[in-house]
C-alpha cells in the first residue's frame, strides 16, 4: 500500500473531517457553511480511535464567530 501524500497524519486528519462531515448529514441534513453543531463525545472518540492524529493534537469544536483570545486582546 502506498504512503499518502502528506503523510499519514494529513490523510488521518482528512478521514476525520468526512466522518464529522457524515455523521452531520446523516443526523442533522445539510446545515450551511455558517451553522454549526457540536458533535456528541462517544462520535468524536470513535472517530479519534479510527483515525488517530500521531502526535495527539486536536482541535475542538468551535463556533462560527470563535475566534483566539490573542486576538480579543488586541480588540
Amino acid at each position: 500500500m502506498q504512503r499518502p501524500i502528506g503523510g499519514i497524519s494529513s490523510h488521518n486528519r482528512k478521514l476525520r473531517q468526512i466522518s464529522y462531515g457524515s455523521f452531520i448529514a446523516w443526523i442533522y441534513g445539510y446545515l450551511g457553511r455558517k451553522k454549526r453543531v457540536p458533535i456528541p463525545a462517544c462520535v468524536v472518540q470513535k472517530v479519534r480511535s479510527s483515525y488517530p492524529d500521531p502526535k495527539g493534537r486536536y482541535r475542538g469544536f468551535l463556533q462560527a464567530f470563535d475566534y483566539n483570545a490573542f486576538d480579543m486582546a488586541l480588540d
